[in-house]
Protein backbone atom coordinates (compact mmCIF):
# COMPACT_ATOMS: atom_id res chain seq x y z
CA UNK A 1 0.00 0.00 0.00
CA UNK A 2 0.75 3.70 -1.00
CA UNK A 3 1.84 6.00 2.07
CA UNK A 4 0.30 8.92 1.93
CA UNK A 5 3.45 11.07 2.15
CA UNK A 6 4.24 9.13 -1.17
CA UNK A 7 1.52 10.43 -3.23
CA UNK A 8 1.50 13.63 -5.67
CA UNK A 9 -0.10 16.03 -5.08
CA UNK A 10 -2.71 15.79 -7.58
CA UNK A 11 -3.46 12.59 -5.69
CA UNK A 12 -3.75 14.22 -2.36
CA UNK A 13 -5.97 17.18 -3.16
CA UNK A 14 -8.56 14.26 -4.47
CA UNK A 15 -8.18 12.74 -0.88
CA UNK A 16 -8.77 15.76 0.99
CA UNK A 17 -11.71 16.53 -0.99
CA UNK A 18 -13.18 13.37 -0.82
CA UNK A 19 -12.85 13.70 2.81
CA UNK A 20 -10.93 10.36 2.82
CA UNK A 21 -8.10 11.97 4.93
CA UNK A 22 -8.01 15.04 6.72
CA UNK A 23 -5.31 17.68 6.46
CA UNK A 24 -3.87 17.22 9.54
CA UNK A 25 -3.75 12.97 9.06
CA UNK A 26 -1.42 14.47 6.07
CA UNK A 27 0.70 16.49 7.93
CA UNK A 28 1.43 14.05 10.89
CA UNK A 29 2.39 11.76 7.77
CA UNK A 30 4.89 14.53 6.04
CA UNK A 31 5.84 15.22 9.78
CA UNK A 32 7.04 11.04 9.84
CA UNK A 33 8.51 11.27 6.89
CA UNK A 34 10.92 14.42 7.86
CA UNK A 35 11.84 13.04 11.18
CA UNK A 36 12.35 9.61 8.91
CA UNK A 37 14.40 11.64 6.26
CA UNK A 38 16.28 14.60 7.74
CA UNK A 39 18.90 13.00 9.63
CA UNK A 40 20.18 12.12 6.25
CA UNK A 41 19.05 14.34 4.00
CA UNK A 42 18.93 17.83 5.47
CA UNK A 43 16.70 19.22 2.90
CA UNK A 44 14.73 21.87 5.67
CA UNK A 45 16.41 24.98 6.71
CA UNK A 46 13.52 25.77 9.16
CA UNK A 47 10.45 24.15 10.15
CA UNK A 48 7.00 25.90 11.03
CA UNK A 49 5.52 22.69 12.91
CA UNK A 50 3.07 24.89 15.22
CA UNK A 51 1.71 27.40 12.25
CA UNK A 52 1.39 24.56 10.20
CA UNK A 53 -0.67 22.43 12.88
CA UNK A 54 -2.96 25.06 13.50
CA UNK A 55 -3.34 25.87 9.69
CA UNK A 56 -4.07 21.98 9.05
CA UNK A 57 -6.91 22.15 11.73
CA UNK A 58 -8.36 25.46 10.24
CA UNK A 59 -8.50 24.07 7.22
CA UNK A 60 -10.44 20.95 8.38
CA UNK A 61 -12.85 23.09 10.05
CA UNK A 62 -13.22 25.02 6.77
CA UNK A 63 -13.90 21.69 5.09
CA UNK A 64 -16.49 20.35 7.71
CA UNK A 65 -18.63 24.07 7.32
CA UNK A 66 -18.85 23.83 4.19
CA UNK A 67 -16.42 27.11 3.61
CA UNK A 68 -14.91 27.78 0.40
CA UNK A 69 -12.16 25.45 -0.39
CA UNK A 70 -8.81 26.90 -1.67
CA UNK A 71 -7.65 24.21 -4.65
CA UNK A 72 -4.44 23.67 -1.98
CA UNK A 73 -6.36 23.33 0.99
CA UNK A 74 -4.83 21.52 3.97
CA UNK A 75 -1.71 20.24 1.62
CA UNK A 76 1.43 20.59 3.26
CA UNK A 77 4.21 22.74 1.14
CA UNK A 78 7.92 23.71 1.48
CA UNK A 79 9.37 27.33 -0.04
CA UNK A 80 13.03 27.52 -0.73
CA UNK A 81 15.14 30.29 2.06
CA UNK A 82 15.22 32.83 -0.37
CA UNK A 83 11.35 33.04 -0.55
CA UNK A 84 9.80 35.42 2.38
CA UNK A 85 7.35 33.44 4.62
CA UNK A 86 5.85 36.39 7.16
CA UNK A 87 7.26 35.43 10.37
CA UNK A 88 9.57 32.62 9.88
CA UNK A 89 13.60 32.72 9.05
CA UNK A 90 14.84 33.79 5.61
CA UNK A 91 17.98 33.81 6.08
CA UNK A 92 19.24 32.78 2.43
CA UNK A 93 21.48 30.15 3.56
CA UNK A 94 24.40 33.26 4.99
CA UNK A 95 25.21 34.44 8.29
CA UNK A 96 24.58 37.86 6.65
CA UNK A 97 21.00 37.32 6.79
CA UNK A 98 21.44 35.70 10.12
CA UNK A 99 17.95 36.20 12.30
CA UNK A 100 16.14 38.25 9.56
CA UNK A 101 12.20 37.41 9.99
CA UNK A 102 10.10 39.20 7.25
CA UNK A 103 6.59 40.73 8.11
CA UNK A 104 5.41 39.82 5.48
CA UNK A 105 4.97 36.85 2.61
CA UNK A 106 6.68 36.97 -1.07
CA UNK A 107 3.57 37.53 -3.22
CA UNK A 108 4.34 33.73 -4.38
CA UNK A 109 3.65 32.30 -0.77
CA UNK A 110 0.78 35.03 -0.30
CA UNK A 111 -0.87 33.26 -3.63
CA UNK A 112 0.02 29.25 -1.69
CA UNK A 113 -1.38 30.13 1.79
CA UNK A 114 -4.46 32.08 -0.47
CA UNK A 115 -4.91 28.72 -2.24
CA UNK A 116 -5.02 27.04 1.35
CA UNK A 117 -1.71 25.05 1.72
CA UNK A 118 0.06 25.11 4.57
CA UNK A 119 3.85 26.54 4.16
CA UNK A 120 5.53 23.36 6.53
CA UNK A 121 9.41 24.96 6.56
CA UNK A 122 11.99 26.62 4.42
CA UNK A 123 14.19 24.53 2.31
CA UNK A 124 18.08 24.77 2.46
CA UNK A 125 19.70 27.12 -0.51
CA UNK A 126 23.21 27.30 -1.31
CA UNK A 127 24.29 30.93 0.17
CA UNK A 128 22.11 33.44 -1.93
CA UNK A 129 21.48 30.70 -4.60
CA UNK A 130 24.88 31.52 -5.48
CA UNK A 131 25.80 27.76 -5.27
CA UNK A 132 29.30 28.48 -3.80
CA UNK A 133 29.20 27.06 -0.35
CA UNK A 134 28.45 23.01 -0.02
CA UNK A 135 25.21 22.87 2.13
CA UNK A 136 24.30 19.77 4.17
CA UNK A 137 21.63 18.50 1.99
CA UNK A 138 22.35 15.77 0.17
CA UNK A 139 20.89 13.72 -2.95
CA UNK A 140 18.55 10.88 -1.87
CA UNK A 141 19.61 8.53 -4.68
CA UNK A 142 23.16 8.69 -3.02
CA UNK A 143 23.54 10.45 -0.06
CA UNK A 144 27.60 10.98 -1.27
CA UNK A 145 26.36 12.61 -4.64
CA UNK A 146 25.42 16.23 -5.77
CA UNK A 147 21.99 17.10 -4.53
CA UNK A 148 21.24 19.71 -7.43
CA UNK A 149 22.11 23.55 -7.55
CA UNK A 150 20.54 26.16 -5.06
CA UNK A 151 17.09 25.24 -4.90
CA UNK A 152 18.43 21.98 -3.59
CA UNK A 153 16.55 21.39 -0.65
CA UNK A 154 13.37 21.93 -2.12
CA UNK A 155 14.11 19.17 -4.96
CA UNK A 156 15.22 17.03 -2.29
CA UNK A 157 12.37 17.71 0.04
CA UNK A 158 9.89 16.88 -2.95
CA UNK A 159 12.10 13.16 -3.94
CA UNK A 160 12.21 12.44 -0.45
CA UNK A 161 8.51 12.64 0.79
CA UNK A 162 8.86 15.49 2.60
CA UNK A 163 6.79 17.65 0.77
CA UNK A 164 4.31 17.53 -1.72
CA UNK A 165 5.67 20.27 -3.97
CA UNK A 166 8.24 23.00 -3.18
CA UNK A 167 8.78 26.39 -4.58
CA UNK A 168 12.53 27.62 -5.59
CA UNK A 169 13.90 29.93 -7.31
CA UNK A 170 15.86 29.45 -11.07
CA UNK A 171 18.93 31.93 -12.26
CA UNK A 172 20.92 29.15 -14.14
CA UNK A 173 18.63 26.04 -13.78
CA UNK A 174 18.17 26.12 -9.85
CA UNK A 175 14.58 24.40 -9.93
CA UNK A 176 15.36 22.28 -12.94
CA UNK A 177 18.87 21.01 -11.95
CA UNK A 178 17.63 19.36 -8.64
CA UNK A 179 14.47 18.23 -10.38
CA UNK A 180 16.62 16.21 -12.93
CA UNK A 181 19.48 14.72 -10.29
CA UNK A 182 16.58 13.91 -8.13
CA UNK A 183 13.90 12.49 -11.07
CA UNK A 184 11.10 14.72 -10.18
CA UNK A 185 9.61 17.53 -12.11
CA UNK A 186 10.40 21.34 -12.13
CA UNK A 187 8.98 24.47 -14.31
CA UNK A 188 11.28 27.74 -14.55
CA UNK A 189 7.98 29.34 -15.73
CA UNK A 190 8.32 32.43 -18.55
CA UNK A 191 10.42 35.40 -17.16
CA UNK A 192 7.75 37.36 -15.34
CA UNK A 193 4.84 34.75 -15.35
CA UNK A 194 5.31 34.68 -11.28
CA UNK A 195 6.12 37.14 -9.05
CA UNK A 196 9.74 38.05 -7.52
CA UNK A 197 8.21 40.19 -5.27
CA UNK A 198 9.63 39.25 -1.58
CA UNK A 199 12.66 37.27 -2.92
CA UNK A 200 16.04 38.20 -2.41
CA UNK A 201 17.88 38.49 -5.63
CA UNK A 202 20.69 36.83 -7.59
CA UNK A 203 20.17 38.23 -11.00
CA UNK A 204 17.39 40.32 -11.10
CA UNK A 205 17.24 39.75 -15.31
CA UNK A 206 17.37 35.63 -15.07
CA UNK A 207 15.76 34.79 -11.65
CA UNK A 208 12.08 32.94 -11.68
CA UNK A 209 10.30 31.38 -9.15
CA UNK A 210 9.23 27.57 -10.29
CA UNK A 211 7.60 25.12 -8.47
CA UNK A 212 8.66 21.36 -8.26
CA UNK A 213 6.77 18.29 -7.36
CA UNK A 214 6.37 14.75 -7.95
CA UNK A 215 4.18 15.15 -11.82
CA UNK A 216 3.42 17.43 -14.49
CA UNK A 217 -0.27 17.72 -13.08
CA UNK A 218 1.09 18.56 -9.77
CA UNK A 219 3.26 21.48 -11.31
CA UNK A 220 0.11 23.00 -13.38
CA UNK A 221 -1.63 22.66 -10.45
CA UNK A 222 0.86 24.85 -8.22
CA UNK A 223 1.73 27.25 -11.57
CA UNK A 224 -2.05 27.86 -11.46
CA UNK A 225 -2.30 29.06 -7.73
CA UNK A 226 1.48 30.96 -8.09
CA UNK A 227 1.15 33.00 -11.63
CA UNK A 228 0.25 36.38 -12.05
CA UNK A 229 -3.64 35.50 -13.97
CA UNK A 230 -3.17 38.11 -16.37
CA UNK A 231 0.38 36.60 -17.47
CA UNK A 232 -0.45 32.97 -17.27
CA UNK A 233 -2.03 32.67 -21.18
CA UNK A 234 -4.35 29.60 -21.89
CA UNK A 235 -2.88 27.04 -23.65
CA UNK A 236 -2.84 27.91 -27.31
CA UNK A 237 -5.90 25.45 -29.37
CA UNK A 238 -3.73 24.86 -32.54
CA UNK A 239 -2.13 21.69 -34.51
CA UNK A 240 -2.92 18.36 -33.02
CA UNK A 241 1.19 17.43 -33.90
CA UNK A 242 3.20 19.87 -31.55
CA UNK A 243 6.59 20.66 -33.55
CA UNK A 244 9.72 19.94 -31.25
CA UNK A 245 12.97 21.51 -32.66
CA UNK A 246 16.49 19.60 -31.82
CA UNK A 247 19.83 20.89 -31.94
CA UNK A 248 21.76 17.71 -31.47
CA UNK A 249 24.63 19.18 -32.30
CA UNK A 250 24.77 21.95 -29.97
CA UNK A 251 22.66 19.77 -26.73
CA UNK A 252 23.25 16.04 -27.50
CA UNK A 253 27.14 15.48 -28.09
CA UNK A 254 30.14 18.12 -26.53
CA UNK A 255 30.66 17.30 -22.90
CA UNK A 256 27.96 15.02 -22.30
CA UNK A 257 27.76 11.78 -20.25
CA UNK A 258 26.79 8.73 -22.61
CA UNK A 259 24.23 7.51 -20.62
CA UNK A 260 22.04 10.98 -20.74
CA UNK A 261 22.42 11.24 -24.16
CA UNK A 262 21.10 8.00 -24.93
CA UNK A 263 18.08 8.60 -22.77
CA UNK A 264 17.41 11.88 -23.52
CA UNK A 265 17.96 10.98 -27.43
CA UNK A 266 15.12 7.81 -26.38
CA UNK A 267 12.98 10.16 -24.69
CA UNK A 268 12.88 12.63 -28.12
CA UNK A 269 11.95 9.09 -30.11
CA UNK A 270 9.04 8.42 -27.68
CA UNK A 271 7.63 12.24 -28.13
CA UNK A 272 7.49 11.65 -32.23
CA UNK A 273 5.83 7.99 -31.53
CA UNK A 274 3.44 10.12 -29.43
CA UNK A 275 2.50 11.99 -32.46
CA UNK A 276 4.90 15.46 -31.89
CA UNK A 277 7.21 16.50 -35.18
CA UNK A 278 10.32 16.38 -34.21
CA UNK A 279 12.87 19.30 -36.57
CA UNK A 280 16.16 19.33 -36.78
CA UNK A 281 17.24 22.87 -35.95
CA UNK A 282 20.72 24.91 -35.31
CA UNK A 283 20.11 27.38 -32.34
CA UNK A 284 22.53 30.44 -33.46
CA UNK A 285 25.30 31.35 -30.48
CA UNK A 286 24.65 28.78 -28.42
CA UNK A 287 28.13 28.34 -28.00
CA UNK A 288 28.36 31.28 -25.63
CA UNK A 289 25.18 30.03 -23.42
CA UNK A 290 27.49 29.36 -20.23
CA UNK A 291 29.90 32.44 -21.36
CA UNK A 292 26.65 34.83 -21.08
CA UNK A 293 24.99 33.41 -18.40
CA UNK A 294 27.89 33.17 -16.04
CA UNK A 295 28.98 36.81 -16.71
CA UNK A 296 26.03 38.27 -16.49
CA UNK A 297 25.35 36.64 -13.04
CA UNK A 298 28.78 37.26 -11.44
CA UNK A 299 28.06 41.07 -12.25
CA UNK A 300 24.48 41.44 -11.36
CA UNK A 301 24.84 39.26 -7.88
CA UNK A 302 28.29 41.96 -7.09
CA UNK A 303 25.80 44.66 -7.74
CA UNK A 304 23.41 43.74 -5.23
CA UNK A 305 25.92 42.66 -2.45
CA UNK A 306 28.35 45.47 -3.09
CA UNK A 307 27.47 47.43 0.18
CA UNK A 308 26.84 44.12 2.42
CA UNK A 309 30.41 43.00 0.73
CA UNK A 310 32.20 46.46 1.90
CA UNK A 311 30.26 46.31 5.16
CA UNK A 312 30.51 42.30 6.64
CA UNK A 313 33.19 40.43 4.11
CA UNK A 314 33.82 38.27 6.74
CA UNK A 315 30.41 36.66 6.68
CA UNK A 316 29.87 35.62 3.79
CA UNK A 317 31.55 31.72 2.68
CA UNK A 318 35.38 32.33 1.12
CA UNK A 319 33.59 30.81 -2.12
CA UNK A 320 30.62 33.32 -2.26
CA UNK A 321 33.61 36.19 -1.31
CA UNK A 322 35.37 35.17 -4.10
CA UNK A 323 32.77 35.67 -6.74
CA UNK A 324 31.52 38.48 -5.18
CA UNK A 325 34.87 40.12 -5.47
CA UNK A 326 35.33 38.77 -8.92
CA UNK A 327 32.72 40.27 -10.70
CA UNK A 328 33.65 43.88 -9.48
CA UNK A 329 36.43 43.05 -11.80
CA UNK A 330 34.06 43.18 -14.68
CA UNK A 331 34.48 46.53 -16.40
CA UNK A 332 31.12 48.53 -17.64
CA UNK A 333 32.59 47.99 -20.77
CA UNK A 334 32.62 44.36 -20.76
CA UNK A 335 29.24 43.80 -19.28
CA UNK A 336 27.78 45.98 -22.53
CA UNK A 337 29.39 43.41 -24.68
CA UNK A 338 27.74 40.74 -22.62
CA UNK A 339 24.53 42.22 -23.23
CA UNK A 340 24.91 42.51 -26.94
CA UNK A 341 26.00 39.05 -27.14
CA UNK A 342 22.52 37.86 -24.55
CA UNK A 343 20.38 39.63 -27.37
CA UNK A 344 21.83 38.19 -30.22
CA UNK A 345 21.66 34.91 -28.63
CA UNK A 346 17.67 35.93 -27.29
CA UNK A 347 17.00 37.01 -31.27
CA UNK A 348 18.62 33.90 -32.31
CA UNK A 349 16.71 31.70 -30.44
CA UNK A 350 13.15 33.31 -31.29
CA UNK A 351 13.93 33.10 -34.82
CA UNK A 352 14.73 29.45 -34.74
CA UNK A 353 11.04 29.07 -32.97
CA UNK A 354 9.22 31.10 -35.89
CA UNK A 355 11.13 29.66 -39.19
CA UNK A 356 10.15 25.97 -37.35
CA UNK A 357 7.00 26.98 -36.40
CA UNK A 358 8.34 25.36 -32.81
CA UNK A 359 6.00 24.24 -29.83
CA UNK A 360 9.20 23.61 -28.14
CA UNK A 361 12.65 22.47 -28.29
CA UNK A 362 13.69 19.20 -26.45
CA UNK A 363 17.53 19.05 -24.89
CA UNK A 364 18.78 17.17 -22.49
CA UNK A 365 18.20 19.15 -18.43
CA UNK A 366 22.15 18.49 -17.35
CA UNK A 367 24.92 17.36 -19.62
CA UNK A 368 25.44 14.62 -16.06
CA UNK A 369 23.44 12.88 -13.69
CA UNK A 370 24.32 13.33 -10.09
CA UNK A 371 28.19 13.06 -9.30
CA UNK A 372 30.48 12.94 -5.99
CA UNK A 373 30.78 15.65 -3.85
CA UNK A 374 34.65 15.31 -4.25
CA UNK A 375 34.01 16.84 -8.03
CA UNK A 376 31.93 19.68 -6.90
CA UNK A 377 33.79 22.16 -8.55
CA UNK A 378 34.51 25.89 -8.11
CA UNK A 379 32.68 27.87 -10.70
CA UNK A 380 35.76 29.90 -11.25
CA UNK A 381 37.32 26.43 -12.86
CA UNK A 382 34.74 27.15 -15.56
CA UNK A 383 36.71 25.20 -18.25
CA UNK A 384 37.48 22.01 -15.73
CA UNK A 385 35.92 18.91 -16.73
CA UNK A 386 33.40 18.98 -13.91
CA UNK A 387 33.19 23.40 -13.92
CA UNK A 388 29.77 24.53 -13.69
CA UNK A 389 30.29 26.01 -17.47
CA UNK A 390 29.49 22.38 -18.54
CA UNK A 391 26.94 21.43 -16.25
CA UNK A 392 24.73 24.79 -16.46
CA UNK A 393 25.44 24.79 -20.00
CA UNK A 394 22.14 23.90 -21.29
CA UNK A 395 20.29 25.52 -18.24
CA UNK A 396 21.27 28.74 -18.83
CA UNK A 397 19.39 29.05 -22.07
CA UNK A 398 16.16 29.00 -20.64
CA UNK A 399 17.06 31.79 -17.97
CA UNK A 400 18.79 34.43 -20.90
CA UNK A 401 15.91 34.27 -23.26
CA UNK A 402 13.04 34.61 -20.64
CA UNK A 403 11.39 31.38 -21.90
CA UNK A 404 9.44 28.47 -19.88
CA UNK A 405 11.53 25.27 -19.50
CA UNK A 406 10.42 22.29 -17.99
CA UNK A 407 12.08 19.26 -16.57
CA UNK A 408 10.79 15.38 -16.62
CA UNK A 409 12.26 12.42 -15.53
CA UNK A 410 12.97 10.43 -18.64
CA UNK A 411 15.35 7.57 -17.63
CA UNK A 412 18.21 5.52 -14.94
CA UNK A 413 21.91 5.82 -15.58
CA UNK A 414 23.64 2.23 -15.22
CA UNK A 415 23.94 3.22 -11.48
CA UNK A 416 20.85 3.86 -10.72
CA UNK A 417 20.54 7.63 -10.84
CA UNK A 418 17.56 9.94 -12.48
CA UNK A 419 18.56 11.82 -15.58
CA UNK A 420 16.17 14.90 -17.19
CA UNK A 421 14.87 15.69 -20.17
CA UNK A 422 13.77 19.53 -20.73
CA UNK A 423 11.38 21.04 -22.58
CA UNK A 424 11.87 24.68 -23.58
CA UNK A 425 8.49 26.42 -24.88
CA UNK A 426 7.04 29.65 -25.96
CA UNK A 427 6.87 33.09 -24.00
CA UNK A 428 3.82 32.69 -21.99
CA UNK A 429 2.53 29.39 -23.22
CA UNK A 430 4.21 27.59 -19.69
CA UNK A 431 0.46 25.42 -19.63
CA UNK A 432 0.67 24.37 -23.36
CA UNK A 433 4.83 23.44 -22.67
CA UNK A 434 3.38 21.62 -19.34
CA UNK A 435 0.53 19.49 -21.49
CA UNK A 436 3.82 18.50 -23.80
CA UNK A 437 5.34 17.23 -21.09
CA UNK A 438 2.23 15.58 -19.47
CA UNK A 439 1.80 13.80 -22.40
CA UNK A 440 5.46 12.58 -22.59
CA UNK A 441 5.24 11.98 -19.07
CA UNK A 442 1.58 9.83 -19.45
CA UNK A 443 3.69 7.51 -21.99
CA UNK A 444 6.53 6.68 -19.62
CA UNK A 445 6.79 5.25 -16.05
CA UNK A 446 9.62 7.16 -15.00
CA UNK A 447 7.28 9.87 -12.74
CA UNK A 448 6.86 6.89 -10.20
CA UNK A 449 10.26 5.94 -9.82
CA UNK A 450 10.98 6.92 -6.03
CA UNK A 451 14.93 6.60 -4.33
CA UNK A 452 15.71 3.32 -2.81
CA UNK A 453 15.39 3.40 0.57
CA UNK A 454 17.19 0.46 1.39
CA UNK A 455 20.20 1.76 -0.53
CA UNK A 456 19.78 5.29 1.53
CA UNK A 457 19.78 3.09 4.72
CA UNK A 458 23.11 1.29 3.93
CA UNK A 459 24.82 4.03 2.98
CA UNK A 460 24.54 5.59 6.03
CA UNK A 461 25.37 2.61 7.84
CA UNK A 462 28.64 3.25 5.92
CA UNK A 463 29.27 6.45 5.58
CA UNK A 464 27.84 7.96 8.37
CA UNK A 465 25.53 10.93 7.59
Amino acid sequence: MTELHDLPLTRVVDLLNSRQVSSVELLRAVLRRIEATEPQVHAYAHLMIGAAERTAFAADRTRAEGGPAGPLLGVPVAVKDMIYAAGAPTEAGSLVMRGHVPARDARAVGALRAAGAIVLGKTVTHEFAYSQNEPATRCPWDIRCYPGSSSAGSGVAVAAGSAFAALGTDTGGSVRAPASVNGVVALKPTYDVVSRDGVIPLSPTMDAVGPITRTVADCALLLSCIAEPERLRPARVGRDRPRVGVDWAAHFTTGLDPEVVAASTAAVTALASLGAEVVDVCIPHAEMVSSIGLLTVLVDASSWHARRLRNSPELYSSGTRVMLQAGELVTGAQYVKVQRARRALVAGVRQVFETHQLDAVALPTLPVTTFPLELYADPLTATSQDGWARVMHHAFLANLTGLPAVTVPCGLSSRSLPIGLELLGRPYQDLALLELARMYEEATEWHEMRPPEDQLVSQLTEEGP
